[in-house]
């Protein structure tokens, strides 16, 4: 016996099936929502991080301001040079160390910041970038005297 196995016969959909399911799911609005938030979630999250990265510049930048001006305010007075012991500023090392690092809050470490104390007497300053490179071989602390603004 010779049997053959047919293909099953494809079942076509009538037209106005496959126009009864369009509309179906067209009108369907399950999940809709979590479409959007897909759509959306990615950008936002995205500018959301930059709005906070932005933030911690603005806040690091204000803290740096902050601790200078405390550290400043000592040596204008006078305080940071009459302290007695090892706290006597005379030099960058002691300024940094007891008067500007304890300062800081803890988003910023020390060694990430770079202090050049100095009385100025001109308008005129020179950039301490040349040809690309930081040189900070002429930085030295020459704290004004009490009373001298």
């Amino acid at each position: 016996m010779n049997a053959r196995i047919a293909a099953p016969a494809r079942r076509s959909w009538p037209r106005a099936a496959l126009a009864a399911l369009g509309k179906r799911f067209g009108q369907d609005r399950r999940g809709s929502a979590a479409v959007e938030f897909g759509l959306v979630a990615v950008p936002f999250l995205r500018d959301d991080h930059g709005d906070v990265r932005i933030s911690m510049l603005f806040l690091t930048g204000q803290a740096l301001d902050t601790s200078l001006d405390e550290a400043a305010r000592q040596l204008l007075t006078g305080q940071a040079q009459t302290s007695s012991g090892t706290t006597a500023i005379t030099d960058m090392a002691t300024f940094k160390t007891y008067a500007f690092c304890p300062k800081l809050p803890a988003i910023i470490t020390c060694s990430q910041v770079q202090l050049n104390v100095s009385v100025v007497n001109t308008s005129s300053l020179g950039a301490p970038i040349s040809n690309g490179v930081l040189d900070t071989s002429s930085w030295v602390i020459s704290p004004a005297r009490p009373g001298r603004p």
